[in-house]
């Protein structure tokens, strides 16, 4: 019940992801868009809820879904240096190559 919408949501967050980061360095104006800023934090939220919904129908807390968590709270982290607090270009560049890692 909870596969096939994580699946989606992950995938969609890669794509935003890489779509925002070429909005980055193309110094488009669109990444300022309400949607753009908007939906990594809906798509972030559904990956949390449908894995904690995996986790809860499995019954218990597998190492995997820590990892998972784990990964996504430092991709996070990555976005928001790579998209609003990095000072320059190279570090935007090295925070945006980081979340891609």
């Amino acid at each position: 019940m909870f596969k096939h919408p994580h699946m989606l949501a992950a995938a969609l967050f890669v794509l935003l992801f890489l779509l925002r980061g070429w909005l980055l360095f193309t110094q488009a104006p669109a990444l300022q868009a309400r949607l753009l800023r908007i939906l990594p934090h809906v798509l972030a939220t559904v990956l949390l809820l449908t894995g904690l919904g995996m986790v809860h129908a499995l019954g218990i807390f597998p190492v995997w879904a820590g990892v998972k968590l784990a990964t996504l709270v430092l991709v996070m982290v990555c976005s928001a240096m790579a998209f609003q607090r990095a000072a320059g270009r190279r570090a935007q560049l090295a925070w945006f190559l980081a979340g891609l890692a």
